[in-house]
């Protein structure tokens, strides 16, 4: 029988695999029962708003399909090899590149609701020209990754500038997102009681799920250039946490039609302002300046 890894190596290498692993899992566990509360309250959502989530929600339960394989082959079929634990296998693919898709829908998304708001095709153009490059950027580092070990990973100075170019341009863009969305949210408040409660906690809900994301992706960047591998362990969540913040904002509609007296039947047809469409933004903004 081989004997196991040395405990330096299952330390450096197996611990942040094993914590990124759980973290991931359980923030998929946590995506699910949001798709599912998605799925029981709003049937009447647009085909569109319905095929973003649905294709979210299919890319990262493929991504810990994938990942869930990853660590069978490593944590069972390499038991006893320390090599093993270096190994990147398919997680080239599942966690940089379906990552940064993941993330660029959600960017794009929110970067059309930008347009709503703006009436800017120049505000969402810079959103949407920001995620394409840290998709590309992410695509990138995954596939430099193909065939490498960890170590390589951490080393390689092409790897490494199409890390910095991804994780750097996702927090940027995250934190633009945030506070533009804030900035137009707080000029839709006229006075009326309801309509700006409703946009206040929009405003702390878009502020929170945007700095979670952003301080993820800095702390990916200090972890990957101060003490990698420890780096795995935000990454591993990142995707996760973007489908999941899409999920809060969509599935926050509840509360806000509870507060507001309708049931949760018609919370589809009731929306909050994050989900308006130009017309009823146009109406507000006519009532505040009256």
């Amino acid at each position: 029988m081989a004997s196991p890894p040395p405990r330096g190596a299952f330390l450096e290498l197996g611990g942040p695999n094993w914590l990124g692993n759980l973290f991931h899992n359980i923030l998929c566990g946590v995506l699910i029962v949001q798709v599912y509360i998605y799925h029981a309250s709003f049937n009447r959502d647009t085909w569109k708003i319905k095929m973003l989530v649905y294709l979210v929600f299919t890319l990262e339960i493929l991504q810990t399909v994938i990942r869930s394989v990853d660590r069978w082959e490593i944590d069972v079929m390499l038991w006893g090899n320390p090599a093993g634990l270096d190994a990147i296998l398919i997680d080239w693919f599942s966690t940089p590149v379906l990552t940064a898709v993941t993330s660029g829908l959600v960017q794009a998304y929110f970067g059309y609701r930008l347009y709503v708001f703006s009436k800017s095709w120049i505000i969402a153009g810079i959103i949407w020209a920001l995620t394409l490059l840290q998709c590309v950027a992410g695509i990138i580092f995954g596939a430099f990754q193909a065939g490498r070990s960890l170590h390589e990973v951490a080393t390689n100075g092409n790897i490494t500038k199409a890390f910095l170019v991804w994780i750097v341009t996702t927090a940027v863009t995250d934190v633009m997102i945030a506070g533009l969305l804030t900035y137009y949210l707080r000029m839709m408040r006229g006075g009326f009681k309801e309509t700006d409660r409703m946009v206040s906690n929009i405003i702390r809900l878009t502020v929170e799920t945007g700095a979670l994301t952003a301080v993820t992706a800095i702390l990916i960047l200090v972890l990957y250039l101060t003490c990698p591998p420890w780096f795995l362990v935000p990454g591993d969540v990142l995707g996760k946490l973007y489908s999941n913040n899409l999920m809060v904002m969509f599935n926050r509609r509840i509360n806000f039609s509870r507060s507001q007296g309708t049931t949760m039947a018609s919370a589809s047809t009731t929306p909050g302002v994050i989900f308006m469409d130009s017309s009823t933004i146009d109406e507000l903004g006519n009532a505040r300046k009256a």
